[in-house]
């Protein structure tokens, strides 16, 4: 009996391991996974939103908020509930499991194992109730102050915007962009140091802003990519904080499932990449396809397709967590019975370990990244899908691309 119980001691040991290092910088990944009703908290990447908490549903002062290292710890903190500094912490709030049931769980979900968390995956978000009416003004006109206060990216105000993505291999910007603009001088706050304390105004900053929409299309709320007064790169703070910031939406407004559309979706066919620069360069890359952007891996991996949209090309980033994602996408859009792929820039860039399509666009170029086999199959296999399933215009549209 003895001997039995230092061999389960040591599996216990050895499972334990294996769970702490595969998680390692996969915690966005997990959690997004086995707890969708955290996928508002994770999509908001830092900023308070709605903790799914039923118990205090109807106080508005409970919200929670991933913590700064979230996709290596998965850590979270609610005003009410508390701190857990990470995701396995998290899992045992949100489920009541034991530790040692928690890394069962999260062993099951890494090697593809029915897990006991799916039973409880199914059960649907929590409805929240409407935010404080005083709070969602607020924010709807600091929402429509910032948009009234920028401009068009092809107007002369907007040439620092120009050349930041210039300088990102971004040349042509096929516009109008109706829903893409420039800010020449938005505030950029820091945050708190502490939960008592308030932002910190540090400057105002030249941004490019756009439209985030919710899946029902309506207007969820503004991303800003702040810049560096000459448009040579991102803003970049001594405190280290974020140059691309999502403003604060209304509580009834969730960006999850929703996206930023570069394009108005007037086809039968679309394609989404991760991050505003990625989908400016699979635009310029693939012209004439509907692009939509999802701001974060979060968001990308629950992106709900339109309902006219027959195909959704998905173009994801070249690393673990890129693939994840992308491939969660495809999986599902192929259940509702559409058809999806995934298109990943697998190449090698010396000093890079993750790659997206930006770098991909600014290392080889357009024309040598058309030249590519994955380029021609990609669309003549569209166009052959379009033709087939009778969307004769896009296809048409298609082979004038290739």
């Amino acid at each position: 009996m003895a001997d039995q119980t230092e061999v389960d001691r040591r599996r216990w040991e050895e499972k334990k391991q294996r769970v702490l290092q595969a998680t390692e910088g996969r915690w966005r990944n997990i959690l997004s996974a086995m707890a969708p009703m955290l996928q508002d908290v994770i999509a908001m990447n830092g900023k308070h939103t709605w903790c799914p908490n039923p118990a205090h549903q109807q106080r508005h002062g409970d919200a929670m908020r991933t913590l700064r290292n979230f996709d290596e710890t998965g850590g979270m903190v609610c005003n009410t509930c508390g701190n857990f500094p990470t995701g396995i912490n998290v899992l045992m709030w949100l489920y009541g499991w034991s530790y040692g049931k928690t890394i069962h769980e999260i062993d099951c979900h890494i090697n593809g194992i029915q897990g006991g968390y799916r039973a409880i995956q199914s059960i649907a978000p929590v409805q929240r109730v409407a935010d404080d009416p005083v709070k969602s003004e607020r924010a709807a006109q600091k929402l429509k102050q910032v948009w009234d206060q920028s401009v068009a990216l092809d107007t002369p105000t907007a040439l620092v915007g120009r050349t930041y993505l210039q300088n990102r291999g971004i040349g042509d910007l096929k516009l109008p962009m109706p829903e893409v603009r420039f800010h020449p001088g938005l505030e950029y706050y820091s945050k708190p140091e502490d939960k008592d304390g308030k932002p910190r105004l540090e400057g105002r900053f030249p941004a490019i802003v756009y439209i985030i929409r919710t899946a029902e299309g309506l207007v969820g709320t503004l991303q800003r990519i702040y810049l560096q007064p000459d448009g040579s790169g991102k803003l970049q703070l001594p405190d280290g904080g974020d140059a691309k910031k999502m403003m604060p939406r209304r509580a009834d407004r969730p960006v999850t499932g929703g996206s930023a559309w570069l394009d108005a979706p007037s086809l039968p066919v679309m394609q989404i990449t991760e991050g505003f620069e990625n989908g400016m360069s699979v635009r310029l890359l693939v012209d004439g396809i509907p692009t939509a952007v999802a701001s974060s891996d979060t968001l990308l991996a629950n992106f709900r397709i339109p309902e006219h949209i027959h195909f959704l090309a998905i173009w994801g980033d070249w690393d673990q967590a890129g693939v994840e994602h992308a491939r969660a996408l495809e999986a599902r859009v192929r259940e509702q019975g559409r058809r999806a792929v995934c298109i990943f820039p697998q190449y090698e860039i010396p000093g890079k370990h993750k790659i997206d399509w930006n770098d991909a666009l600014q290392y080889f170029g357009v024309e040598q990244l058309r030249r590519q086999s994955f380029y021609r199959a990609y669309l003549n296999g569209l166009k052959e899908k379009l033709s087939g399933a009778g969307f004769m215009q896009a296809a048409e549209r298609i082979g004038n691309i290739a």
